[in-house]
């Protein structure tokens, strides 16, 4: 009997389709977005039912994997409560939790209650959601408490149940993905399963039957067993195959499509699994009306395209009622901006830097190459500066530390053009 490869089949374990939304949070923990549902059999959910379910407190929301926000089931989030327990108790970060728990509903109003520098709350916010101590609620939703800072689980129970979901798994790779010291609970472990090369993984695969595939996005729990994925302008995702080989790709939403480009060769039998993928996404969420992949030959793509029931045209297999070029306005614009928010070699902070005169809206951030949410970190983290500037002495949108230093130097006037020019 041939023996199982330990490093494969765990990457199949995570790759199995969900029948609904609490079957998915059973077997997977947590999500980034609904797209990490869609892609395991076509589960249709909206944000507004995510956001409804943490209401309920059926799933929390905060940032918890990795300073990114999931949504994750509450059983996850207490055992990692109890798995990153610290000596919490600084007296700033008890005065915030306290706040909270008294009602403080965002930072300013925690900021106002207890009296501390909004950056200084900022920062203790960020280490009480780390420590699932408090929550948020979706969609720019207020802070409330969640498991508090001094009453915790059992941390074998919780060990056990991060291997049973995520295993088999390596003390570092459960380290790196979730952020605590894996080394002091693997003891609490009964179950280990050894693999060559000196690794020792903890959990075992489970039942599941046959082989999945997946395209991903943003950081699905699927990426504890791989290498770390780094996006650049021509891929925000991957598309894991079920014969094992992983290629990156380009995945985009719009009203109107879901859009799969590949930018790498991939064989004829990945083709095919990438294909039934892609009709199996939009038969099952019936949400979607075209899919495209594109950076096919025509011969192969025609090929396929017949059998599945996509159609052909050139480079492209379409799958649905519309082409692409159908997109409306609306679908084109959003395509515009994800395709201008993506920069090649460029540092955020380096563009906002070489922006002289600031910004003054959010789309003019975008224009630049800035994506609202490099522009929310920046301010968060007091690199990008509101102040009033030029032309007309109005209230920008930001500018760097050192674009406010220019302006004040040159005399807080209005920038005519004698003086821009110099």
């Amino acid at each position: 009997m041939q023996k199982r490869d330990i490093r494969k089949d765990r990457v199949f374990k995570m790759l199995q389709p969900a029948s609904d939304v609490n079957d998915y949070f059973m077997k997977y923990g947590y999500a980034s977005s609904t797209w990490d549902l869609r892609a395991r059999g076509g589960v249709t959910v909206t944000t507004g039912q995510l956001a409804s379910m943490v209401g309920d407190r059926s799933l929390v929301y905060g940032r918890f994997v990795k300073n990114k926000y999931v949504y994750m089931h509450p059983e996850l989030a207490k055992a990692l409560h109890t798995l990153r327990r610290e000596e919490a108790g600084g007296d700033e970060l008890r005065s915030v939790y306290r706040a909270i728990e008294n009602g403080a509903w965002n930072e300013s109003q925690v900021s106002a209650v207890t009296g501390l520098p909004k950056k200084v709350v900022r920062e203790a916010v960020k280490d009480l959601e780390y420590y699932l101590a408090v929550c948020r609620l979706p969609d720019g939703g207020g802070l409330r408490p969640l498991y508090g800072l001094d009453s915790y689980g059992d941390p074998s129970e919780a060990m056990s149940l991060l291997v049973r979901m995520f295993g088999p798994a390596t003390q570092e790779e459960l380290s790196r993905h979730f952020w605590f010291y894996a080394s002091r609970f693997v003891n609490s472990i009964k179950e280990t399963v050894s693999q060559g090369g000196g690794e020792v993984y903890y959990g075992s695969t489970g039942e599941y039957s046959g082989r999945g595939s997946i395209v991903s996005t943003g950081d699905p729990p699927v990426t504890i067993f791989l290498e770390k994925f780094y996006t650049d302008r021509d891929s925000n995702g991957r598309f894991i195959a079920a014969s094992g080989n992983t290629y990156q790709v380009e995945v985009r939403e719009s009203a109107d499509a879901v859009v799969i480009e590949k930018f790498e060769e991939m064989p004829g039998e990945d083709f095919v699994d990438l294909c039934r993928l892609l009709v199996s996404l939009v038969s099952g969420g019936g949400t979607f009306r075209v899919s495209v992949v594109r950076g096919i030959s025509g011969g192969e793509a025609g090929g396929v395209a017949e059998g599945l029931g996509l159609r052909a045209s050139g480079d492209t297999a379409v799958y649905g009622e519309v082409d692409i070029e159908d997109m409306d306005e609306g679908s084109l614009l959003s395509l515009a901006l994800a395709r201008a928010m993506r920069r090649s070699g460029e540092i955020p902070f380096a563009v906002m830097n070489g922006r002289l005169e600031g910004f003054r809206s959010a789309l003019e951030a975008v224009h630049s190459g800035i994506s609202p949410t490099d522009v929310r970190s920046h301010q968060e983290s007091s690199l990008l500066l509101s102040f009033n500037g030029p032309p007309f002495d109005i209230v920008s949108l930001g500018g760097t530390l050192g674009v406010v230093a220019l302006y004040r130097a040159s005399g807080r006037g209005r920038w005519t053009k004698a003086r821009r020019r110099s």
